[in-house]
Protein backbone atom coordinates (compact mmCIF):
# COMPACT_ATOMS: atom_id res chain seq x y z
CA UNK A 1 0.00 0.00 0.00
CA UNK A 2 3.31 2.51 0.09
CA UNK A 3 2.63 3.28 -3.52
CA UNK A 4 -0.69 4.12 -3.18
CA UNK A 5 -1.78 7.98 -4.67
CA UNK A 6 -5.73 7.91 -4.00
CA UNK A 7 -7.80 6.81 -1.06
CA UNK A 8 -11.38 7.67 -1.81
CA UNK A 9 -14.28 6.29 -0.17
CA UNK A 10 -16.93 8.97 0.29
CA UNK A 11 -20.12 8.04 1.91
CA UNK A 12 -19.53 5.03 3.26
CA UNK A 13 -20.24 5.05 7.35
CA UNK A 14 -16.54 4.82 8.03
CA UNK A 15 -15.63 6.12 11.27
CA UNK A 16 -12.13 6.22 11.78
CA UNK A 17 -9.26 6.76 9.53
CA UNK A 18 -7.95 4.12 8.40
CA UNK A 19 -4.54 2.26 10.80
CA UNK A 20 -1.13 3.79 8.86
CA UNK A 21 -2.48 6.52 6.90
CA UNK A 22 0.87 8.35 8.18
CA UNK A 23 2.59 5.27 6.58
CA UNK A 24 1.42 6.48 2.46
CA UNK A 25 3.98 8.77 1.30
CA UNK A 26 2.80 8.52 -2.06
CA UNK A 27 -0.77 9.51 -1.29
CA UNK A 28 -1.61 12.44 -3.44
CA UNK A 29 -5.64 12.65 -2.51
CA UNK A 30 -7.76 11.47 0.32
CA UNK A 31 -11.76 11.37 0.09
CA UNK A 32 -13.36 10.31 2.89
CA UNK A 33 -16.13 12.70 2.83
CA UNK A 34 -20.27 12.28 3.98
CA UNK A 35 -18.74 9.63 6.28
CA UNK A 36 -18.98 9.49 10.47
CA UNK A 37 -14.94 10.32 11.18
CA UNK A 38 -14.98 12.16 14.39
CA UNK A 39 -11.46 12.30 14.87
CA UNK A 40 -8.38 12.98 12.52
CA UNK A 41 -5.28 10.75 13.91
CA UNK A 42 -2.03 12.76 14.65
CA UNK A 43 -0.62 10.44 12.15
CA UNK A 44 -2.32 11.99 9.29
CA UNK A 45 0.15 15.32 10.01
CA UNK A 46 3.13 13.47 8.82
CA UNK A 47 2.24 13.16 5.21
CA UNK A 48 3.82 15.52 3.05
CA UNK A 49 1.83 18.50 2.12
CA UNK A 50 3.70 19.31 -1.09
CA UNK A 51 2.74 15.22 -2.12
CA UNK A 52 -0.43 14.86 -0.87
CA UNK A 53 -2.92 18.27 -2.56
CA UNK A 54 -6.89 17.24 -1.51
CA UNK A 55 -8.02 16.16 1.47
CA UNK A 56 -11.89 15.94 1.58
CA UNK A 57 -13.23 15.10 4.98
CA UNK A 58 -16.60 17.59 4.72
CA UNK A 59 -19.73 16.13 5.85
CA UNK A 60 -18.27 14.40 8.53
CA UNK A 61 -19.30 14.66 12.26
CA UNK A 62 -15.49 16.33 12.92
CA UNK A 63 -15.07 17.26 17.00
CA UNK A 64 -12.49 20.16 16.39
CA UNK A 65 -13.89 23.05 15.18
CA UNK A 66 -10.88 24.50 13.19
CA UNK A 67 -10.29 21.32 11.10
CA UNK A 68 -14.20 21.21 10.73
CA UNK A 69 -13.50 24.90 9.27
CA UNK A 70 -10.61 23.35 7.01
CA UNK A 71 -12.30 21.19 5.12
CA UNK A 72 -15.72 22.97 4.80
CA UNK A 73 -13.66 25.21 2.47
CA UNK A 74 -12.13 22.56 0.30
CA UNK A 75 -9.48 24.46 -0.85
CA UNK A 76 -6.28 23.05 -1.91
CA UNK A 77 -3.95 26.14 -0.33
CA UNK A 78 -5.55 24.80 3.10
CA UNK A 79 -4.25 21.45 3.10
CA UNK A 80 -0.53 22.27 4.61
CA UNK A 81 -2.74 24.50 7.01
CA UNK A 82 -4.71 21.06 8.02
CA UNK A 83 -1.72 19.06 7.64
CA UNK A 84 0.30 21.30 10.49
CA UNK A 85 -2.59 21.61 12.95
CA UNK A 86 -3.18 17.66 12.69
CA UNK A 87 0.62 17.37 13.41
CA UNK A 88 0.23 19.20 16.23
CA UNK A 89 -3.16 19.10 17.94
CA UNK A 90 -4.24 15.56 16.28
CA UNK A 91 -6.24 12.38 17.93
CA UNK A 92 -3.76 10.37 19.67
CA UNK A 93 -5.14 6.89 19.18
CA UNK A 94 -2.94 4.86 21.13
CA UNK A 95 -3.04 7.51 24.28
CA UNK A 96 -6.85 7.35 23.84
CA UNK A 97 -6.48 3.59 23.75
CA UNK A 98 -3.94 3.84 27.21
CA UNK A 99 -6.17 6.10 29.26
CA UNK A 100 -10.15 3.64 28.25
CA UNK A 101 -7.59 0.86 29.78
CA UNK A 102 -6.82 2.51 32.90
CA UNK A 103 -9.02 1.53 35.82
CA UNK A 104 -10.58 4.92 37.44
Amino acid sequence: MEHLSTLAAPANRISRLPPGIGSLPMLAALDLSGNQVRQVPIELGSLSPKKLQTVRLAGNPLADPRIRRFVETDAPTLVKDLLNHVAKNGHKEEAAAAAAREPA
